[in-house]
């Protein structure tokens, strides 16, 4: 990955900025948190084709949510999108506006801020009009993303549909990572949601979520997912 943002910087100068944040989502899956976001705050200094406007600025919000930097993610957040610009409804719109989009939803949504996430629920029915499955350059699904949304606004039914979905997807492509994800995701929901029967299936979740990030070497998610598994186990 360093040999592609190299050979972009000697070539390609305004891909650059696209393989800088490649290289931080690696190195926040990874789990090395400080070094994600100084790749990721580099990226910012190199110049971004204007469709693409968005993708750094989504990258740094969500790494900066999942750090619990919540002061400095929602500063950052609405600094950018002063900048940057969200989806519009019912018209074309760029990649660097969906992915803004799907990293705000997942940002807001981690830092608690349920309501704001929420309502961005019908842009990402949109997105998912459009026919994408995976959404590769931010490693994520659509489906994915309209799940986080709906459990946000407590639309418990859509929300599952959602996650459901995203879980055949992932498993049919294959992609562990996401699999891991959703699991984690929807156990999560499933606990907040709160019947006996959620309850167990969230713990069934929530323990595939944990063996999934073993298996491709996710330390930090497995130290959140334990969290909810945890509470999972309260009487």
């Amino acid at each position: 990955m360093c040999q592609s943002v190299e050979l972009c910087r000697a070539r390609v100068p305004m891909l650059a900025a696209q393989s800088l944040t490649q290289l931080s989502l690696a190195q926040f899956f990874c789990g090395r948190e400080a070094s994600a976001l100084d790749c990721a705050l580099e990226a910012t200094q190199v110049q971004v084709p204007e469709y693409l406007g968005g993708f750094v600025a989504g990258t740094i919000f969500r790494e900066r949510a999942y750090g619990a930097d919540r002061a400095g993610a929602m500063a950052f957040l609405n600094e950018a999108l002063l900048k940057f610009k969200l989806p519009l409804e019912n018209q074309p719109n760029t990649l660097g506006s969906w992915a803004l989009l799907m990293s705000v939803v997942e940002g807001l949504s981690t830092l608690g801020e349920r309501e704001q996430a929420a309502e961005f629920y019908p842009l990402t029915r949109e997105l998912l009009d459009t026919g994408m499955v995976t959404f590769c350059s931010i490693a994520r699904f659509p489906q994915t993303i309209a799940g986080i949304a709906a459990a946000a606004g407590r639309q418990w039914e859509r929300a599952e549909e959602h996650f459901r979905t995203a879980l055949q997807q992932a498993e049919e492509m294959p992609d562990r990572r996401e699999q891991a994800d959703i699991s984690r995701f929807l156990g999560a929901m499933l606990l907040e949601k709160g019947s006996p029967d959620d309850r167990e299936q969230a713990r069934t979740l929530l323990s595939d979520a944990i063996a999934g990030y073993s298996d491709i070497g996710m330390p930090r998610f497995i130290e959140v997912t334990k969290l909810s598994l945890a509470r999972a186990d309260e009487p």
